[in-house]
């Protein structure tokens, strides 16, 4: 059983915003790592619907947000951390981790069969929160790994974009980069309009992703 206070906050969860705050000083990694082991249930959520894996992927500290993260994943004494669970915005951990520009914790999720296709509530992927990264090189390594890690393009979709003229009938629900979200901008629309040079380059090494 997990006990909450009246903002529904579990013990593991303020172990983790300490863990994650710049300034921690009364709870260590440490912490949270051994309340893990006192079988915590990783997928409580708050008032807000982030569970304590959302938590870990926008931690500051980037190292202890791998460890962290890779734990909650593969726990082995109780269940292992649901990668694809939306918080109150629907976001997921990957979202999270790809603002925070965290390519580390953005493969170690993706490695977890984490899904770079899952839409916020702004229709937003994690491809469009690489591309709201505050630090432009995190940001690009970010991008990165999700195009590494990007479902490749129906038939129909590759023989659309080598027409002369496009289709506009022609479903792109598969076509990663280039999805929108609510006000109809893509990934490159946001990296370009912030200015983000880096982002915006990093096709030319993407492994054949880009924008």
């Amino acid at each position: 059983m997990v006990t909450k206070n009246l903002k529904l906050k579990s013990y593991l969860y303020y172990d983790l915003c300490d863990t994650c705050s710049v300034c921690a000083k009364r709870l260590t990694h440490a912490n949270v790592m051994m309340i893990m082991m006192m079988m915590c249930q990783v997928n409580e959520d708050d008032r807000e619907k982030n569970t304590s894996l959302h938590l870990a992927a926008m931690c500051v500290d980037k190292e202890n947000a791998v460890e962290l993260v890779t734990k909650m994943c593969e726990r082995e004494n109780g269940e292992a951390a649901d990668v694809n669970e939306k918080n109150g915005r629907d976001q997921t951990a990957l979202h999270l981790a790809a603002t925070a520009g965290n390519a580390a914790v953005v493969k170690v999720l993706l490695d977890h069969d984490a899904s770079n296709t899952v839409k916020d509530e702004l229709d937003c992927t994690a491809l469009h929160a690489a591309a709201r990264c505050l630090d432009d090189n995190s940001g690009a390594h970010v991008v990165r790994e999700l195009c590494i890690h990007a479902p490749p393009k129906s038939k129909n979709l590759r023989d659309n974009h080598n027409e002369e003229e496009s289709d506009d009938s022609v479903d792109d629900e598969d076509d990663f980069v280039n999805q929108k979200n609510v006000e109809g901008k893509t990934a490159l629309h946001l990296a370009t309009k912030a200015g983000k040079l880096r982002i915006v380059q990093v096709n030319q090494t993407s492994m054949g992703c880009g924008f």
